[in-house]
């Protein structure tokens, strides 16, 4: 934590702000680490991530007049944890399928019980949230929130430009052999290997249909 609050000090002081410019700070790290690392507590660390980096802030502009919100994105929990465990099956050595996978984590706290615990931390910041599933058709997808947030005259707001191209999932079958890869008797150089040549075998093949 104090290597959190060193580090968001530094990057805010070494930032010229001048006189009317803002900040936006965009990093799904700053809830902690990734759930399924943590199955007993979820994004426990959230709260204290948040007060950490609005104390840094006040501290930087003490005196002067702040407006901060915290914008969290939730997601329904079919594809979070479907999400989170594509994600390990990618970057971990895992050998569960999905449904094992999930079982495994129906204590995991919800993204709203982590929101609601941010927001009981800091009850005089505006804490907002939106469901990712529900901006999929609006015109920025999940920047939505932020164009909107930047409150732009008609004349600037249309100069913004679209999501030229979505993030989608790994395929199925992709996924399908990726896990087979891992129960398999490869070693870690050669999985890794084998690992990244799915995906972007699969990336390029997304690409293509695109």
């Amino acid at each position: 934590m104090a290597d959190f609050g060193n580090q968001m000090r530094d990057f805010l002081e070494a930032t010229n702000f001048g006189t009317k410019r803002g900040l936006i700070l965009s990093e799904e790290n700053f809830s902690g680490l990734r759930p399924s690392r943590n199955v007993a507590v979820g994004y426990e660390a959230a709260p204290d991530l948040a007060a950490c980096l609005v104390d840094t802030i006040r501290n930087r502009f003490a005196g002067e007049e702040l407006d901060i919100t915290i914008y969290l994105s939730l997601r329904q929990r079919g594809s979070w944890l479907y999400s989170l465990w594509a994600h390990d099956l990618q970057r971990l050595r895992l050998v569960q399928d999905f449904e094992t996978y999930r079982s495994h984590l129906d204590a995991l706290p919800s993204l709203r019980t982590a929101a609601e615990a941010i927001q009981e931390r800091l009850p005089s910041i505006d804490v907002q949230t939106q469901w990712l599933e529900e901006m999929v058709d609006r015109e920025y997808g999940p920047g939505s929130p932020f164009a909107e947030f930047l409150g732009l005259r008609l004349s600037k707001a249309s100069q913004l430009i679209g999501p030229t191209r979505a993030n989608p999932r790994l395929p199925e079958n992709t996924l399908a052999q990726m896990l087979q890869l891992n129960r398999s008797g490869l070693d870690d150089t050669e999985l890794v290997r084998q690992k990244a040549g799915l995906i972007q075998s699969a990336q390029n093949s997304l690409t293509a249909t695109t």
